[in-house]
Protein backbone atom coordinates (compact mmCIF):
# COMPACT_ATOMS: atom_id res chain seq x y z
CA UNK A 1 0.00 0.00 0.00
CA UNK A 2 3.00 2.22 0.77
CA UNK A 3 4.01 2.17 -2.75
CA UNK A 4 1.07 2.93 -4.01
CA UNK A 5 0.48 5.97 -1.88
CA UNK A 6 3.59 7.04 -2.82
CA UNK A 7 2.90 6.66 -6.58
CA UNK A 8 -0.62 8.75 -6.27
CA UNK A 9 1.18 11.43 -4.26
CA UNK A 10 3.30 11.93 -7.29
CA UNK A 11 0.00 12.06 -9.43
CA UNK A 12 0.24 8.56 -11.29
CA UNK A 13 -3.48 8.28 -11.62
CA UNK A 14 -3.09 4.42 -11.80
CA UNK A 15 -1.58 4.96 -8.76
CA UNK A 16 -4.40 6.82 -7.13
CA UNK A 17 -6.99 4.36 -8.80
CA UNK A 18 -5.72 1.69 -6.87
CA UNK A 19 -5.47 3.69 -3.39
CA UNK A 20 -8.54 4.76 -3.98
CA UNK A 21 -10.36 1.37 -4.72
CA UNK A 22 -8.05 -0.02 -1.25
CA UNK A 23 -10.01 2.61 0.61
CA UNK A 24 -13.30 1.75 -0.75
CA UNK A 25 -12.51 -2.35 -0.43
CA UNK A 26 -11.32 -2.21 2.86
CA UNK A 27 -8.09 -3.74 0.95
CA UNK A 28 -4.83 -3.58 3.34
CA UNK A 29 -5.93 -0.18 5.02
CA UNK A 30 -9.76 -0.01 7.08
CA UNK A 31 -12.16 1.38 4.83
CA UNK A 32 -12.35 5.12 4.19
CA UNK A 33 -15.24 6.93 2.28
CA UNK A 34 -13.55 10.33 2.08
CA UNK A 35 -10.05 8.94 1.21
CA UNK A 36 -12.34 6.68 -0.99
CA UNK A 37 -13.44 9.16 -3.04
CA UNK A 38 -10.61 11.84 -3.13
CA UNK A 39 -8.35 9.21 -4.75
CA UNK A 40 -10.91 7.95 -7.23
CA UNK A 41 -11.64 11.64 -8.28
CA UNK A 42 -8.28 12.28 -8.95
CA UNK A 43 -7.41 9.10 -11.09
CA UNK A 44 -10.78 9.30 -13.16
CA UNK A 45 -8.97 12.05 -15.17
CA UNK A 46 -9.72 12.45 -19.26
CA UNK A 47 -12.21 9.09 -19.76
CA UNK A 48 -10.12 8.20 -22.87
CA UNK A 49 -7.70 6.34 -20.50
CA UNK A 50 -9.26 2.80 -19.65
CA UNK A 51 -7.83 3.29 -15.70
CA UNK A 52 -9.40 7.08 -15.78
CA UNK A 53 -13.05 5.16 -17.45
CA UNK A 54 -12.41 2.53 -14.49
CA UNK A 55 -11.93 5.03 -11.76
CA UNK A 56 -14.97 6.89 -13.25
CA UNK A 57 -17.24 3.85 -13.20
CA UNK A 58 -16.11 3.02 -9.30
CA UNK A 59 -16.42 6.91 -8.32
CA UNK A 60 -20.19 6.85 -9.77
CA UNK A 61 -20.56 3.51 -7.88
CA UNK A 62 -19.89 5.29 -4.24
CA UNK A 63 -21.90 8.71 -5.63
CA UNK A 64 -24.85 6.03 -6.48
CA UNK A 65 -24.48 4.37 -2.74
CA UNK A 66 -24.56 7.88 -0.97
CA UNK A 67 -21.07 8.51 0.27
CA UNK A 68 -20.74 12.02 -1.08
CA UNK A 69 -23.85 13.14 -0.31
CA UNK A 70 -27.46 13.55 -2.12
CA UNK A 71 -26.27 15.76 -4.89
CA UNK A 72 -23.81 13.64 -5.93
CA UNK A 73 -26.04 9.68 -5.60
CA UNK A 74 -28.51 11.62 -7.75
CA UNK A 75 -25.86 12.72 -10.16
CA UNK A 76 -24.72 9.17 -10.33
CA UNK A 77 -28.02 7.88 -10.83
CA UNK A 78 -28.58 10.14 -13.98
CA UNK A 79 -25.11 8.75 -15.10
CA UNK A 80 -26.15 5.21 -15.15
CA UNK A 81 -29.72 6.24 -16.70
CA UNK A 82 -28.46 7.92 -19.39
CA UNK A 83 -24.46 8.41 -20.42
CA UNK A 84 -22.70 5.27 -19.26
CA UNK A 85 -22.64 2.01 -21.35
CA UNK A 86 -26.14 0.71 -21.44
CA UNK A 87 -25.07 -3.12 -20.23
CA UNK A 88 -22.92 -1.66 -16.78
CA UNK A 89 -25.69 1.36 -16.47
CA UNK A 90 -28.43 -1.34 -16.58
CA UNK A 91 -26.32 -3.40 -13.87
CA UNK A 92 -25.72 -0.64 -11.60
CA UNK A 93 -29.79 0.67 -11.67
CA UNK A 94 -30.86 -3.03 -10.86
CA UNK A 95 -28.68 -2.83 -8.02
CA UNK A 96 -29.66 0.48 -6.78
CA UNK A 97 -33.37 -0.47 -6.83
CA UNK A 98 -33.02 -3.61 -5.58
CA UNK A 99 -30.70 -1.87 -2.34
CA UNK A 100 -33.09 1.51 -2.64
CA UNK A 101 -29.80 3.56 -2.90
CA UNK A 102 -31.36 7.24 -3.62
CA UNK A 103 -35.04 5.68 -4.73
CA UNK A 104 -37.58 3.57 -3.19
CA UNK A 105 -36.69 0.13 -3.22
CA UNK A 106 -38.54 -1.65 -5.87
CA UNK A 107 -37.56 -4.94 -6.77
CA UNK A 108 -39.84 -5.10 -9.86
CA UNK A 109 -37.23 -2.57 -11.26
CA UNK A 110 -34.70 -4.06 -9.98
CA UNK A 111 -35.22 -7.42 -11.63
CA UNK A 112 -36.12 -5.81 -15.28
CA UNK A 113 -32.65 -3.94 -14.99
CA UNK A 114 -30.97 -6.45 -14.35
CA UNK A 115 -32.76 -8.45 -17.39
CA UNK A 116 -31.60 -5.94 -19.65
CA UNK A 117 -28.36 -6.52 -18.73
CA UNK A 118 -28.28 -10.27 -18.59
CA UNK A 119 -30.03 -10.09 -21.73
CA UNK A 120 -26.30 -8.84 -22.80
CA UNK A 121 -24.51 -11.93 -21.23
CA UNK A 122 -23.53 -9.52 -18.17
CA UNK A 123 -22.93 -12.25 -15.65
CA UNK A 124 -23.23 -10.38 -12.60
CA UNK A 125 -26.49 -9.67 -13.60
CA UNK A 126 -27.23 -12.70 -14.69
CA UNK A 127 -26.50 -13.81 -11.05
CA UNK A 128 -28.18 -11.40 -9.50
CA UNK A 129 -31.38 -12.71 -11.26
CA UNK A 130 -30.14 -16.18 -10.23
CA UNK A 131 -30.50 -14.78 -6.65
CA UNK A 132 -33.49 -13.68 -6.86
CA UNK A 133 -35.47 -16.31 -7.98
CA UNK A 134 -33.89 -18.25 -5.53
CA UNK A 135 -35.05 -16.28 -2.48
CA UNK A 136 -38.07 -15.40 -4.89
CA UNK A 137 -37.37 -12.04 -4.44
CA UNK A 138 -39.80 -9.84 -6.68
CA UNK A 139 -40.27 -12.77 -8.54
CA UNK A 140 -42.33 -16.27 -8.19
CA UNK A 141 -39.48 -18.70 -6.31
CA UNK A 142 -38.11 -20.74 -8.67
CA UNK A 143 -34.88 -22.77 -7.74
CA UNK A 144 -34.48 -24.56 -10.82
CA UNK A 145 -34.11 -21.56 -12.65
CA UNK A 146 -31.79 -20.05 -10.05
CA UNK A 147 -29.71 -23.16 -10.84
CA UNK A 148 -29.89 -22.86 -14.07
CA UNK A 149 -29.14 -19.01 -14.30
CA UNK A 150 -26.08 -19.68 -11.86
CA UNK A 151 -24.48 -22.05 -14.12
CA UNK A 152 -24.93 -19.26 -16.93
CA UNK A 153 -23.14 -16.63 -15.01
CA UNK A 154 -20.57 -18.74 -14.08
CA UNK A 155 -18.82 -16.97 -11.51
CA UNK A 156 -16.60 -17.34 -8.54
CA UNK A 157 -20.13 -16.75 -6.14
CA UNK A 158 -22.51 -18.57 -8.10
CA UNK A 159 -20.15 -21.54 -8.20
CA UNK A 160 -20.47 -21.26 -4.42
CA UNK A 161 -24.03 -20.84 -4.45
CA UNK A 162 -23.94 -23.78 -6.57
CA UNK A 163 -22.26 -25.97 -4.79
CA UNK A 164 -24.23 -25.24 -1.77
CA UNK A 165 -27.52 -25.62 -3.71
CA UNK A 166 -26.37 -29.42 -4.11
CA UNK A 167 -24.61 -30.11 -0.69
CA UNK A 168 -28.15 -29.31 0.83
CA UNK A 169 -30.36 -29.86 -1.85
CA UNK A 170 -32.04 -26.98 -2.34
CA UNK A 171 -34.83 -27.02 -5.10
CA UNK A 172 -32.18 -30.03 -6.72
CA UNK A 173 -31.92 -33.29 -5.29
CA UNK A 174 -28.89 -33.64 -2.67
CA UNK A 175 -25.62 -34.62 -4.58
CA UNK A 176 -22.25 -34.20 -2.66
CA UNK A 177 -20.30 -35.03 -5.87
CA UNK A 178 -21.89 -32.28 -7.50
CA UNK A 179 -21.35 -29.92 -4.49
CA UNK A 180 -17.42 -30.93 -4.09
CA UNK A 181 -17.55 -29.91 -7.94
CA UNK A 182 -18.90 -26.76 -7.93
CA UNK A 183 -17.15 -25.87 -4.55
CA UNK A 184 -13.66 -26.42 -5.97
CA UNK A 185 -14.59 -24.21 -9.24
CA UNK A 186 -15.31 -21.20 -6.78
CA UNK A 187 -12.77 -22.52 -4.02
CA UNK A 188 -9.78 -21.71 -7.25
CA UNK A 189 -11.04 -18.52 -7.24
CA UNK A 190 -10.14 -17.72 -3.61
CA UNK A 191 -14.02 -18.05 -2.36
CA UNK A 192 -12.80 -18.11 1.78
CA UNK A 193 -16.45 -19.74 2.08
CA UNK A 194 -16.03 -22.42 -0.56
CA UNK A 195 -12.39 -23.33 0.51
CA UNK A 196 -13.67 -23.64 3.99
CA UNK A 197 -16.99 -26.36 2.91
CA UNK A 198 -14.26 -27.83 0.67
CA UNK A 199 -11.97 -28.63 3.41
CA UNK A 200 -15.24 -29.97 5.32
CA UNK A 201 -16.11 -32.82 2.40
CA UNK A 202 -12.61 -34.02 2.20
CA UNK A 203 -12.54 -34.27 6.10
CA UNK A 204 -15.80 -36.46 6.31
CA UNK A 205 -15.15 -37.88 3.16
CA UNK A 206 -18.45 -36.61 1.70
CA UNK A 207 -18.80 -36.40 -2.24
CA UNK A 208 -14.87 -36.80 -2.58
CA UNK A 209 -12.54 -39.41 -0.46
CA UNK A 210 -11.31 -38.62 2.65
CA UNK A 211 -8.45 -37.03 3.08
CA UNK A 212 -6.83 -35.10 5.86
CA UNK A 213 -4.08 -33.39 4.31
CA UNK A 214 -6.45 -31.72 1.60
CA UNK A 215 -8.73 -30.80 4.46
CA UNK A 216 -6.70 -28.78 6.09
CA UNK A 217 -5.12 -27.16 3.03
CA UNK A 218 -8.57 -26.09 2.39
CA UNK A 219 -9.05 -24.96 5.78
CA UNK A 220 -5.44 -22.76 5.77
CA UNK A 221 -6.57 -21.03 2.59
CA UNK A 222 -9.72 -20.36 3.71
CA UNK A 223 -7.80 -18.58 7.25
CA UNK A 224 -5.16 -17.10 4.76
CA UNK A 225 -8.39 -14.92 3.17
CA UNK A 226 -9.40 -14.23 7.22
CA UNK A 227 -12.53 -16.79 7.13
CA UNK A 228 -13.10 -16.55 10.78
CA UNK A 229 -14.61 -20.56 11.11
CA UNK A 230 -11.36 -21.73 9.10
CA UNK A 231 -9.28 -20.35 11.75
CA UNK A 232 -11.16 -21.65 14.71
CA UNK A 233 -10.85 -25.15 12.49
CA UNK A 234 -7.37 -24.54 13.05
CA UNK A 235 -7.22 -23.74 16.39
CA UNK A 236 -5.86 -19.97 15.28
CA UNK A 237 -7.21 -16.73 16.98
CA UNK A 238 -10.51 -15.62 15.47
CA UNK A 239 -9.40 -11.86 14.81
CA UNK A 240 -7.97 -10.52 11.11
CA UNK A 241 -5.32 -12.15 9.29
CA UNK A 242 -1.84 -10.14 9.76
Amino acid sequence: FEWYLKAAEQGIASAQHSVGTMYAEAKVVERDKEKAVSWLSKAEGPLRRQHSYYAHQELMWLYAKGWAGAEEQQRAIDWYANDCDRTIGQFCLGRIYARGLGVRKDLQKAWAHYRKAADRDHSSAIYELGSMYFHGLGVNRDRLKSVALYQKAATPQSQFRLGRIYARGLGVEKNLKKAAAWYLHAAESNIAEAQFELGNLYAAGSGVERDGEKAAEWYRKAAAEGYVPARRKLGMNAGPTP
